[in-house]
């Protein structure tokens, strides 16, 4: 058990490389009732999570660093605000897909 934590706190400390990788770490440790609020959002309200989350995802993630990894993954010519709002949005849609699925099952 504790080798497992050990393996998985490593991985939550590094930074994700990839959009999709920050969102599976979002997931793992966001509390289960954020996580449905964020799926409840209207994709045009996610800019309200700006100050809060993006923030939170901006520099946990190393996005305000020129040399990061997950800012070129996103694509975005170093805009760290537009990257944590990228990853906010698949999160959204990530969420919503398992709402979905749930609700069909």
């Amino acid at each position: 058990m504790s080798k497992n934590w050990s393996t998985q706190n490593i991985t939550i400390l590094e930074p994700p490389a990839t959009k999709d990788k920050a969102v599976d770490c979002l997931v793992f440790v966001l509390p289960l009732e954020d996580l449905l609020v964020i799926a409840a959002l209207q994709q045009g309200n996610l800019i309200d999570s700006h100050f809060t989350l993006g923030k939170l995802i901006k520099y946990a993630f190393d996005l305000h660093k020129p040399s990061s990894v997950l800012l070129a993954a996103c694509g975005l010519s170093a805009d760290p605000d537009d990257a944590s709002h990228m990853i906010i949005c698949t999160l959204l849609e990530r969420l919503k897909l398992a709402v979905t699925q749930a609700s069909t099952s």
